[in-house]
Protein backbone atom coordinates (compact mmCIF):
# COMPACT_ATOMS: atom_id res chain seq x y z
CA UNK A 1 0.00 0.00 0.00
CA UNK A 2 1.64 3.51 -1.24
CA UNK A 3 -0.05 6.22 0.80
CA UNK A 4 0.19 9.98 -0.72
CA UNK A 5 -0.75 12.81 1.30
CA UNK A 6 -1.62 16.30 -0.38
CA UNK A 7 -1.30 19.65 1.03
CA UNK A 8 -3.05 22.71 -0.11
CA UNK A 9 -3.09 25.61 0.81
CA UNK A 10 -4.92 29.05 -0.39
CA UNK A 11 -4.83 32.75 0.12
CA UNK A 12 -7.17 35.50 -0.95
CA UNK A 13 -5.98 38.60 -1.79
CA UNK A 14 -9.34 40.97 -2.78
CA UNK A 15 -8.56 44.63 -4.54
CA UNK A 16 -11.02 46.95 -5.47
CA UNK A 17 -10.49 49.08 -8.18
CA UNK A 18 -12.63 51.53 -10.27
CA UNK A 19 -15.92 50.19 -8.71
CA UNK A 20 -15.07 46.48 -9.45
CA UNK A 21 -13.93 43.77 -7.16
CA UNK A 22 -10.77 41.77 -8.18
CA UNK A 23 -9.79 38.54 -5.77
CA UNK A 24 -6.34 37.13 -6.48
CA UNK A 25 -6.07 33.45 -5.54
CA UNK A 26 -2.84 32.00 -4.66
CA UNK A 27 -2.09 28.89 -3.59
CA UNK A 28 0.23 25.85 -3.53
CA UNK A 29 -0.10 22.13 -3.42
CA UNK A 30 2.20 19.36 -1.97
CA UNK A 31 2.56 15.77 -2.80
CA UNK A 32 4.28 13.62 -0.09
CA UNK A 33 4.87 9.97 0.16
CA UNK A 34 4.37 7.91 3.22
CA UNK A 35 7.40 8.85 4.24
CA UNK A 36 6.96 12.58 3.96
CA UNK A 37 9.10 12.87 1.02
CA UNK A 38 7.75 15.17 -1.56
CA UNK A 39 7.26 13.70 -5.03
CA UNK A 40 5.39 16.89 -6.50
CA UNK A 41 4.80 20.84 -5.64
CA UNK A 42 3.08 23.84 -7.56
CA UNK A 43 1.75 26.78 -7.10
CA UNK A 44 -0.87 28.25 -9.50
CA UNK A 45 -2.79 31.96 -9.18
CA UNK A 46 -6.54 32.92 -10.23
CA UNK A 47 -8.06 35.50 -10.11
CA UNK A 48 -11.94 36.23 -9.49
CA UNK A 49 -13.93 40.11 -11.05
CA UNK A 50 -17.25 41.49 -10.48
CA UNK A 51 -18.67 44.51 -9.26
CA UNK A 52 -19.99 42.13 -6.05
CA UNK A 53 -16.89 41.17 -3.81
CA UNK A 54 -18.65 38.37 -2.81
CA UNK A 55 -19.30 36.85 -6.14
CA UNK A 56 -15.49 38.11 -7.13
CA UNK A 57 -14.61 35.71 -4.19
CA UNK A 58 -17.07 32.63 -5.29
CA UNK A 59 -15.18 33.18 -8.59
CA UNK A 60 -11.47 33.26 -7.57
CA UNK A 61 -12.83 30.04 -5.60
CA UNK A 62 -13.96 28.23 -8.11
CA UNK A 63 -11.40 29.66 -10.57
CA UNK A 64 -8.46 28.23 -8.33
CA UNK A 65 -10.00 24.86 -8.02
CA UNK A 66 -10.43 24.33 -11.39
CA UNK A 67 -7.32 25.12 -12.03
CA UNK A 68 -5.68 22.84 -8.79
CA UNK A 69 -7.58 19.94 -9.57
CA UNK A 70 -6.21 19.67 -12.99
CA UNK A 71 -2.81 20.23 -11.60
CA UNK A 72 -3.49 17.63 -9.54
CA UNK A 73 -4.94 15.12 -12.03
CA UNK A 74 -1.82 15.57 -14.08
CA UNK A 75 0.86 15.27 -11.44
CA UNK A 76 -0.84 11.93 -10.04
CA UNK A 77 -1.05 10.10 -13.60
CA UNK A 78 3.06 11.61 -14.19
CA UNK A 79 3.87 9.77 -10.51
CA UNK A 80 1.75 6.22 -11.31
CA UNK A 81 3.74 6.10 -14.92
Amino acid sequence: VHDLMIEVSATLRPVEKNASYFVFADSRVTIKDEDGRILSTFSKQAKGVSGYPELAKAKAERSVAKVLAAELASALVERIN
